[in-house]
């Protein structure tokens, strides 16, 4: 079976608070209409054009739609961070759009999505409320730049023996890389996708035949530590804990 990485970039506890406890403007936002587009598919293009934050008495909450179909929810309470990945998809029911978000229990929650100025509004189908989410800006250009920057080098897998063989990442400021697992070495190319959230790596062996795609989620993220998480099946919570070397 192929394996699949994920990197989990984790906004810091500061920047998180100033993303989700921030001012924000009583204008409404630009809330684009696409006339040739149904409902649902311009609901899950504002779901996928930024980040969705909710503050709580304390706690905060942010929530961010992927266009692969994942959703990770980040929670601060009093300062202790935790994320969760979720399943997420839209529909159409009785004129509303409804998001089913999927837990890693495999529990489906189900929401009618109603959007307004200032985000959106999700209001539970089992009748246990609704919550106003509020729109953030997506990730901008020059962090995107400052995660290659901090990506560029070599990273090597800090694990138990016991677990298994070392992996190595090498990624090159040229956009090219290098990945050795179980002792093979595969060669590539790598990218960051342009929402910053994911890395997509497209490598062969050493003969030039297929080695793997990989399509990795970007989530704990310094210049001389990083912690990747094994995604294979979208909701693995297995953390490997990567140095620079």
């Amino acid at each position: 079976m192929r394996k699949e990485f994920a990197f989990v970039f984790f906004i810091s506890l500061f920047s998180f608070q100033l993303l989700a406890s921030g001012d924000h403007d009583d204008h409404c936002r630009n809330l684009e209409t696409y006339a040739s587009l149904s409902h649902v598919k311009q609901v899950e293009i504002d779901l996928t054009s930024g980040i969705w934050t909710i503050d709580r008495e304390g706690a905060s909450t942010m929530i961010e739609f992927a266009s692969n179909g994942i959703a990770t929810m980040v929670e601060d309470n009093e300062g202790e961070i935790e994320h969760t990945d979720y399943l997420w998809n839209l529909k159409e029911f009785n004129h509303s759009v409804i998001l089913y978000l999927t837990n890693p229990e495999f529990d489906s929650q189900k929401y009618v999505v109603t959007q307004n100025c200032a985000g959106i509004q999700l209001k539970a189908l089992d009748g246990s409320g609704s919550t106003q989410w509020l729109y953030d800006e997506p990730l901008f250009e020059f962090e995107k730049t400052s995660i290659e920057a901090q990506l560029i080098g070599e990273w090597q897998s800090v694990a138990d023996p016991s677990m298994g063989d070392m992996v190595k990442y090498d990624f090159n400021e040229d956009g090219t890389m290098s990945l050795v697992e179980n002792g093979k070495t595969c060669y590539g190319v790598w990218e960051i996708t342009e929402d910053g959230d994911f890395i997509s790596l497209s490598l062969k062996n050493e003969q030039g035949a297929f080695c793997k795609y990989v399509s990795m989620r970007i989530y704990d993220l310094g210049y001389h530590a990083a912690s990747f998480t094994n995604d294979g099946d979208n909701f693995s919570q297995d953390i490997q804990y990567f140095e620079k070397i």
